[in-house]
């Protein structure tokens, strides 16, 4: 199944930007992408300012992304990488006298439409003990700030976090679990959870899914593959790696499909 071409829109940070469009890796400048960063934020940072169309001059206009645009940014890629409207996960059941493992399948446009409903409500709000707390949806700057301080412990970590992202309002401490739920509920994509019922043990069980983790990891593997076809051309044709990559992806395959007489193995 192909993707559909409007999967890659999700709307953009409110700054009169118009909305992003992503492609698919598999071009020369995406070898550029160290994947093998431990700085998370910074690297779906990167992916996006590479496959954006048009170009992102000014990576911070990622950076000011939501978290659910961001996610959203990198489903796009995945959908646009791999053509296919599915997203495949492999999890285990989480009870302990069970741990079976399951196979399933996010359907890829809900998810991005998750990201657009995101992006349509900014802000949300929960009832504190002096009047409503208005809270605001979490970016990809809070992600790069929160990752360069240093905290004592969770707790100071999940005030800090929480008080940054109050827009008004006084958020007590007693209210901080409550504002922790709302913002989950409210950030699904970056707080992702599936609910399945195991085949094994029958136990309907909530799942975390770390979406940007497994898509990460995918296009990662999608740029291993880039990488193995240059070393397998270039060794067998002589060709540079502009030149292999220039090469459409399912003629590549084509070409390392051939044995030593040049017919298909």
């Amino acid at each position: 199944m192909s993707a559909r071409t409007d999967l890659a829109i999700v709307p953009g940070f409110r700054s009169g930007r118009p909305s992003y469009r992503w492609r698919g890796i598999g071009r020369i400048e995406d070898l550029e992408i160290d994947f093998s960063s431990r700085d998370r934020p910074a690297l779906v940072t990167a992916v996006l300012a590479t496959c954006a169309e048009p170009p992102v001059e000014d990576p911070e206009e990622v950076w000011r992304l939501t978290l659910a645009a961001r996610v959203g940014g990198l489903l796009a890629i995945y959908a646009e990488t791999v053509r296919t409207e599915s997203l495949p996960l492999e999890v285990r059941c989480p009870h302990d006298d069970c741990r079976e493992g399951m196979e399933v399948e996010l359907p890829v446009p809900e998810l991005v439409a998750l990201a657009q409903a995101a992006e349509a409500r900014p802000e949300t709000d929960v009832a504190g003990q002096d009047g409503p707390i208005v809270l605001r949806r979490p970016r990809g700057t809070d992600q790069r700030l929160w990752r360069r301080r240093a905290y004592a412990d969770g707790a100071e970590a999940e005030a800090a976090l929480l008080a940054s992202l109050v827009i008004s309002g006084t958020l007590a401490a007693e209210e901080r679990s409550a504002a922790a739920e709302a913002l989950a509920a409210f950030d699904p994509l970056s707080c992702f959870e599936i609910d399945v019922r195991c085949p094994e043990c029958a136990r309907q069980s909530g799942i975390p899914v770390d979406l940007e983790a497994v898509l990460l990891a995918s296009l990662s593997r999608a740029q291993a593959r880039m990488i193995s076809d240059v070393d397998r051309l270039a060794r067998r044709y002589g060709w540079s790696e502009a030149e292999v990559l220039a090469i459409p992806a399912w003629r590549r395959r084509r070409y390392l499909a051939l044995d030593g007489d040049g017919w298909p193995a």
